[in-house]
This record gives C-alpha cells, sequence and structure tokens, in this order.
C-alpha cells in the first residue's frame, strides 16, 4: 500500500512540475538576478576604469552586465556598441544619483515583443528572457523604481547581449534586445 501511494505521490509531482505547477528553477532564476543587481552595486563602489584611456579594461567589466561571446569580444564594432549600450542601465542606477541599494521587485517572463525594447529574433544563446522591475534607494532616501531587460545566458544574468550575427551574405554586429532609442 504504501509503494502504490509513493508511486502516485512521485508520479503527480512530475505532472505538476510538467505542467509548471511547480518550478525548481524559478528560486534560481530570481537569485541569479538578485546578484547580477549585487554586481553592479559593488561595481559602482568600486573604481570603475574611464573609457577613454583604458577602454579595453572598462570594456572587460561591462562585460559582467553585457554578454558577449568570446570570440566576439575583440571586435572593434563590438566593443562600440558595448560603449554606447552602457548607457541605458547606467542612467538607471545613476540618476537622480547613484543607488546605494537595490530590490529585485519583479520578473516578467517576456511572452510578447514589449516596448520599450524589440525582442525579436533573440541568439541561439539566449536560454530565457525576462523584464526586470527594480526599485533602488539613494543615500539621501529618495526611492526610484525602474525596468530593464533581462536575460539568461549560460545560467548567468546579464541585461543585454552584443554579439557578430552571420547573415549569410555579411556579418553585423546586434544588440539584443534592442533598445528602441538606441
Amino acid at each position: 500500500m504504501k509503494i502504490v501511494f509513493l508511486t502516485f505521490l512521485i508520479a503527480g509531482l512530475f505532472i505538476l512540475a510538467g505542467c509548471g505547477f511547480i518550478s525548481p528553477t524559478a528560486t534560481d532564476v530570481n537569485q541569479i538576478a538578485k546578484s547580477l543587481l549585487n554586481t553592479v552595486l559593488d561595481t559602482l563602489e568600486s573604481e570603475i576604469p574611464d573609457p577613454i584611456s583604458s577602454p579595453t579594461e572598462f570594456i572587460q567589466l561591462i562585460r559582467k552586465f553585457v554578454y558577449t561571446p568570446d570570440q566576439d569580444a575583440t571586435d572593434t564594432d563590438v566593443s562600440e556598441a558595448i560603449m554606447d549600450l552602457t548607457y541605458v542601465p547606467l542612467f538607471d542606477f545613476t540618476w537622480p544619483s547613484t543607488l546605494t541599494s537595490v530590490e529585485l521587485k519583479g520578473l516578467s517572463e517576456i511572452e510578447s515583443k514589449l516596448l520599450p525594447y524589440n525582442w525579436a529574433n533573440p541568439p541561439d544563446f539566449v536560454q530565457k528572457t525576462y523584464m526586470m522591475t527594480v526599485q533602488g534607494e539613494t543615500e539621501d532616501g529618495t526611492i526610484t523604481s525602474f525596468s530593464l531587460p533581462f536575460l539568461i545566458i549560460n545560467d548567468d544574468g546579464y541585461f543585454f547581449a552584443v554579439f557578430v550575427d552571420d547573415t549569410d551574405s555579411a556579418t553585423e554586429v546586434r544588440v539584443y534586445p534592442l533598445p528602441l532609442i538606441f
């Protein structure tokens, strides 16, 4: 009798997991997002390399937040795209003044193509796409909220991806998701 009950219990758990009622990775995704936010705060508290005098060091630092395949990292067009792209999250984390704490308020999986980002044609290496809602506080107690894209790539979190895409007849540098202000 116990074996029959245990068999039905295990089968039921597998069915619930398959239907999405039990999601063993939901906590992991939240942890990955929180880790990314903590990395941003740690970076803001450290000495950031000057993008003009130390572009290589600056790009290496930004690659913590913007995914770039290793084989594309030295491409000058990729580096330029990364430099341009840093202003999107940088604005959110430093305006009206630099945030001293952040809290993940939510993650929404992208199932449709929402503005203000173009989510069309994700690269193969992107596992999941989310919109991250963040609440931050500045040193003087000012509270600010914003949303940023959140990508899972190789089980790590990033805001964006910059990569070289082979389009059969040529190659181009792509940003994913593409901010519509870019």
